[in-house]
């Protein structure tokens, strides 16, 4: 994480200040994920989670600008037991992103945005099972730290690609959608773990 920041912080101060606004993101991040076990693929849901953070945009000319960000991005993924429905569990985890986004703009409102993105692992991976009873759903909950090696658990680093679009609303203001989907395989040799999201989000600039 620190090594994200670092590159965050480098990026801000080798461009011109002149032409650059600041600005904050919030969202709702709707994240699921690739995932096969010994080649053959599973059947995953969606987890509504959030994201939230800071960007950065410097203006190329009047329709192109450069828009690192720097996010906190909840992921998790949802899986279905196909015997019985009523059985269910979940990955939960958190990654610090780093989107680094080429943004065009169509209009003086309607903008694209594409670009490959970096993320970090932070804190631990919730995994939680909750299995159908007869006498009521008890859920079981236990808790995984990163591991690098992907051996017991998922790798902390993960690396995609970002496209997206947008609308400014009011002066500062705007409502975006972008899809993230992950390239790195977070998981080992017998069980592949890849992410993916869609991001509906509200920004403001300074």
């Amino acid at each position: 994480m620190r090594l994200f920041l670092i590159l965050f912080a480098s990026l801000l101060f080798s461009m011109d200040q002149a032409q650059a606004q600041f600005g904050v993101r919030v969202g709702l991040h709707r994240a699921s994920s690739s995932y096969s076990i010994d080649g053959e693929s599973i059947s995953t849901g969606w987890l509504n989670r959030l994201a939230f953070g800071v960007s950065y945009e410097q203006k190329v000319n009047d329709q192109l600008s450069f828009r690192p960000e720097i996010l906190l991005s909840h992921y998790g993924v949802s899986f279905l037991e196909q015997s019985s429905p009523d059985e269910s569990s979940t990955f939960q985890m958190n990654f610090i992103q780093l989107p680094l986004l080429l943004k065009y703009y169509a209009t003086n409102s309607l903008f694209f945005e594409v670009g490959p993105y970096l993320a970090h692992g932070v804190g631990n991976i919730e995994l939680k099972f909750c299995p159908s009873l007869p006498d009521g759903e008890f859920c079981e909950t236990r808790t995984l730290d990163f591991d690098s090696k992907g051996e017991e658990s998922l790798k902390p680093f993960d690396f995609g690609a970002s496209l997206g679009l947008g609308y400014r609303v009011f002066k500062g203001i705007s409502l975006g959608v972008r899809y993230n989907l992950g390239l790195a395989n977070l998981g080992n040799d017998f069980a592949g773990y890849k992410n993916k999201s869609l991001l509906v989000s509200l920004s403001y600039d300074f």
